[in-house]
């Protein structure tokens, strides 16, 4: 309802009412006065509810008009803000597109200033070509007049071709002689300087040989000389002690010798530790180094191998045993190699190596018989009785060793099954491999690891074959003793290859 009307009316209200009311004290009047008043007072409150209601008509009447109004102006503000979001898209689509348009145009600039050079670098060539042209036509009769004139000459000179054919004929055949004469020359001279490269070759393998014989000479002459002053002064001191002891030595030579002799058994029949026999391995043991040159993919290429061993004597005969997988033998393509032997500062080189006639996978260094004493190394000895106790000692050039119980292989004898799974638990990380050694609880030996489980007994130094190194390598006997190592292979059972 309008606020001004409403004011209004309750004015006219509040007048209605004041005017109506009366504060006197009632009278007594007759009753058609009473009634005139009541009757009065009755129109006076109809005529204030016709006021109210038409009042409230229009007031209902303005509130319908103000929701006709309030929903067409929402309406027209949604309309509005949908055209609003139309004109934001159109805009943005517009500006889009303005930016496109400024792109192409940039675009359009570049390529107009590019044509633009490329027109002005045409309008060069173009000028520049011409120039060419004018220039070329110019040697064109330059041409034409220079061949009127090469006619006439041509002329004189099929007048004088006739003469110089058979010349020129004669001077053919003589350059062909001489060509010929070049070539059978020139294949003369490659022969010739592939000779002297072959020379070169041989010469320079020769003085190699030479300066290592010489080195070796000069060694071997300090090795005679001091050997002949021990000698002599061995053969003075025995004089001497010869001409005193003489009687004595007659009496009790025997006994000595007999005695000696029980002594030597009883000591060898006596086990001994773990701990000593490794520390005899650890001062006595020598190092071998092979130099090779093998065939790769990119050309001949040197590799180096290394590995410890000891000495072992056998019926005079001194030698050291070699594991096959720790040599360059193994491998294919070997066009040669060498070998040498060092024991603390001392070096020397060997030119051969020996199979074990028991396992082809085992290599024997064949030594002097002087070999250990001359070098202050102690060579060990073969266990006449591998059997005799029932475990070993296993030491491996790990640096560790342990025993270990073992039994014979029934069907082939020479070889022995290491009870390696209580070993293992035992000493952890220590797993035995191809080329640990095998000795007596006496220290003798009693031969080496074939793989991780078996180890070849090994009673002599016997050797199948022989395996030349340094000047004398051969490639067919490397490729022999392969084949031989797979033929071995191929005849034992699987556990034991």
């Amino acid at each position: 309802m309008n606020r001004s009307l409403l004011l209004v009316i309750c004015d006219f209200l509040l007048l209605s009412l004041l005017a109506l009311a009366r504060f006197d004290e009632p009278e007594d009047q007759t009753a058609p006065e009473a009634e005139q008043a009541i009757e009065q007072d009755a129109m006076a409150n109809q005529d204030l509810i016709d006021v109210l209601k038409m009042s409230l008509d229009a007031e209902e009447e303005n509130r319908d008009e103000l929701s006709t109004v309030l929903a067409e102006t929402q309406e027209q503000l949604e309309a509005r803000a949908k055209a609003l979001a139309e004109r934001e898209a159109k805009l943005e689509e517009t500006q889009k597109t303005a930016e496109q348009l400024a792109a192409e145009k940039e675009s359009l600039e570049k390529q107009r200033a590019a044509l633009a050079a490329e027109k002005a670098q045409a309008e060069a060539e173009r000028a520049k070509l011409a120039e060419q042209s004018k220039a070329a036509q110019e040697k064109l009769a330059a041409a034409e007049q220079d061949r009127v004139e090469l006619a006439k000459s041509l002329a004189e000179v099929k007048e004088t071709a006739a003469t110089s054919t058979e010349r020129l004929r004669a001077m053919q055949k003589e350059l062909e002689t001489k060509a010929k004469l070049a070539d059978e020359l020139a294949a003369e001279r490659e022969r010739l300087a592939s000779e002297v490269k072959t020379a070169e070759l041989e010469k320079q393998t020769l003085a190699t040989q030479l300066e290592v014989t010489k080195a070796e000479a000069t060694a071997k002459a300090e090795q005679l000389a001091l050997a002949q002053r021990d000698i002599e002064i061995t053969r003075i001191e025995k004089a001497n002690l010869q001409e005193t002891t003489q009687t004595l030595a007659e009496g009790v030579g025997q006994l000595a010798e007999s005695t000696d002799q029980i002594r030597a058994e009883v000591k060898r029949a006596q086990p001994l530790s773990m701990n000593t026999i490794f520390d005899r391995f650890q001062k006595n043991r020598v190092r071998i180094n092979f130099d090779s040159t093998e065939a790769g993919v990119f050309g001949n290429t040197s590799e180096k191998y290394q590995l410890d061993t000891i000495l072992v004597r056998d019926d005079g005969n001194v030698y050291a045993l070699i594991p096959a997988n720790k040599t360059p033998f193994t491998e294919s393509g070997l066009r040669a190699v060498t070998g040498t032997i060092r024991y603390g500062n001392r070096v020397g080189r060997f030119e051969s190596l020996g199979v074990l006639a028991a396992d082809p996978r085992i290599l024997t260094l064949r030594l002097p018989a002087d070999f250990p004493d001359s070098w202050g190394v102690a060579a060990f000895s073969l266990a006449s009785d591998p059997l005799k106790f029932p475990k070993a000692v296993l030491v491996s050039n790990q640096g560790k060793f342990g025993e270990v119980g073992f039994k014979l292989v029934a069907a082939h004898p020479e070889y022995l099954d290491m009870d390696t799974s209580i070993f293992s638990e035992l000493f952890g990380e220590f797993n035995p491999r191809e080329g640990d050694l095998v000795f007596s609880q006496t220290g003798d030996l009693i031969g080496t690891m074939v793989n991780r489980q078996f180890a070849v007994i090994a009673p002599t130094a016997a050797q199948t074959s022989s395996i030349p190194l340094g000047s004398k390598f051969s490639e067919s006997q490397i490729r022999a003793y392969q084949q031989r190592l797979s033929a071995n292979a191929s005849t034992l059972p699987p556990d034991l290859r």
